[in-house]
C-alpha cells in the first residue's frame, strides 16, 4: 500500500540549497518512494534561538511504501547522514 506523505525541509548552514537538494534525492533512494510536488523555497528567520542563520525552507509531497515509523527512522538516518 503506498502512502501520501508531507514532508518539511529545512538549513540554515553550509550550502542551503544545495543540502536540500542532497535531502530530496537521498529521500527519493528510500524503498518504493518517490516525490510528486514540491513548493517553492522560502527563506525564514530563525525563532527561538535566534542567532543563526535565515533557513531556507520547502515542502515535499512524497508517496511511499513505507509504513511511518519506517519512514521516520530513515528520514532521521538521512538527517545523521547529512551531519544534523
Amino acid at each position: 500500500m503506498k502512502n501520501r506523505v508531507y514532508i518539511g525541509l529545512g538549513s540554515n548552514c553550509g550550502f542551503k540549497q544545495e543540502n536540500l537538494a542532497i535531502a530530496r534525492n537521498k529521500i527519493t533512494e528510500l524503498e518504493g518512494t518517490r516525490i510528486i510536488k514540491s513548493s517553492s523555497l522560502y527563506l525564514t528567520a530563525p525563532w527561538g534561538r535566534t542567532e543563526q542563520d535565515d533557513f531556507i525552507n520547502q515542502v515535499i509531497e512524497i508517496e511511499t511504501a513505507l509504513e511511518p515509523l519506517a519512514l521516520l527512522q530513515d528520514l532521521q538516518k538521512i538527517e545523521i547522514k547529512m551531519g544534523r
